[in-house]
């Protein structure tokens, strides 16, 4: 990075300041029978079909304003979730999205996102009111 700089003669501040900004949520772990965690996998995989889709060490879904992310826990028996959008307001809304694909699972993963994230008593964003990934 030191090289790269020097070679560019650009302050590091000046080279992130370049970077668009992103808004992730932390690791939000969900437990999971361990029989059922690739079930789970699958059935991102398959509800988001028609969006890129990575698939090492999980799935990783690409949205036009951003991606969500699962994979099995290598230290529990929970999946881990992890989301990024381009925008604060969109970030809320990919995630319900998400959660609505999902069933009763997304339901315990939108309770796992409000807690890791703002809480488990209060939701001062409406996950509905912002543009959803689809």
């Amino acid at each position: 990075m030191i090289a790269h700089l020097a070679r560019c003669k650009v302050a590091l501040a000046e080279l992130r300041r370049m970077c668009p900004p992103v808004f992730v949520t932390p690791d939000v772990r969900v437990p999971v029978e361990p029989d059922r965690g690739e079930q789970v996998i699958e059935q991102v995989r398959s509800a988001w079909s028609e969006y890129p889709q990575t698939t090492i060490d999980g799935v990783r879904v690409t949205f036009p304003n951003g991606w969500a992310l699962v994979r099995s826990s290598v230290t529990e028996s929970a999946l881990t979730f992890r989301f990024e959008a381009d925008a604060s307001s969109r970030l809320p809304a990919m995630v319900h999205t998400f959660c609505d694909a999902l069933g009763e699972f997304g339901d315990q993963l939108w309770e796992a996102y409000r807690a890791t994230t703002i809480g488990p008593d209060r939701c001062p964003v409406d996950p509905t009111a912002t543009e959803e990934p689809r």
